[in-house]
């Protein structure tokens, strides 16, 4: 069998807002989504045979997220630290300290730069039919 170098999650590791989004994101809520993940059989064999490394998107914090509000930024900083405690502090260290979710490796001869694609996005405008069925049939 082929030996694993190394397993990268982009994002999307957890899913706070399902299977119904909750009033209570606090940071206990959010350690609690890792813990349970991180609690099963199937993980802890993975995480005993392979590296990892990962980066945060918008189901971390809440599905679509952008820092637009204080009331997001607020649910982002609950969210932040269970992911710092639970996923980056296995990530290389940071390019910066401004920039903490910025790191870059190496695996033979392949350079990788992760960098973070959610914390300075904008709210995205609405697609026309984004949220039409029409194309699924009936």
């Amino acid at each position: 069998m082929e030996r694993k170098e190394a397993m990268l999650f982009l994002g999307d590791f957890v899913y706070s807002d399902l299977p119904y989004p909750t009033a209570d994101y606090t940071t206990s809520y959010y350690r609690r989504l890792y813990r349970q993940i991180y609690s099963s059989p199937f993980w802890t064999r993975l995480l005993r045979s392979i590296p990892r490394l990962h980066m945060f998107d918008d189901h971390e914090i809440i599905n679509d997220y952008a820092p637009s509000s204080s009331a997001l930024s607020d649910m982002f900083i609950q969210a932040i630290d269970p992911f710092i405690n639970y996923q980056q502090v296995v990530n290389p260290p940071p390019i910066s300290f401004t920039q903490p979710t910025y790191f870059r490796f190496k695996i033979g001869d392949v350079s990788f730069f992760i960098f973070d694609c959610r914390s300075w996005r904008s709210t995205q405008p609405a697609r026309p039919g984004a949220n039409s069925t029409a194309g699924f049939g009936n």
